[in-house]
């Protein structure tokens, strides 16, 4: 039982830290559109208009460091993603689903892990 104390830890470490990133940069996308919009609505804007304001906060996004976060939140959320769409042919996850997912993924793999280093040390 103690050796699973160490994988879930790391799980909810991990865990904890791609749900802060995930909401941190969805905050930051959000201001970046805002502040671009200047106070125009985004539903009243024509398709081009709408599409080269998409660009601008995208390249601004990836500028400030949130291209880090989104890249670590991906690499987190990967597992669940493929698994869920190539198994399950799923392509719609709510967030919970997603960091649920990957958290007893990440969880089973580190104690597997952990297991055959015991079992292979101990011999």
């Amino acid at each position: 039982m103690s050796t699973l104390i160490v994988p879930l830890f790391l799980t909810f470490v991990l865990g904890a830290a791609a749900y802060l990133a995930h909401r941190t940069m969805h905050r930051v996308h959000r201001r970046l559109l805002e502040s671009e919009l200047g106070g125009r609505d985004f539903e009243q804007l024509s398709d081009h208009d709408r599409y080269f304001i998409n660009e601008a906060v995208n390249l601004k996004f990836q500028q400030s460091g949130g291209g880090k976060m989104a890249s670590f939140v991906l690499l987190y959320a990967y597992p669940t993603l493929y698994i869920g769409e190539k198994v399950l042919g799923r392509t719609h996850w709510s967030t919970v689903e997603v960091f649920g997912g990957s958290s007893l993924f990440y969880f089973v793999a580190m104690a597997l892990v952990g297991w055959l280093t015991q079992t292979i040390a101990l011999g």
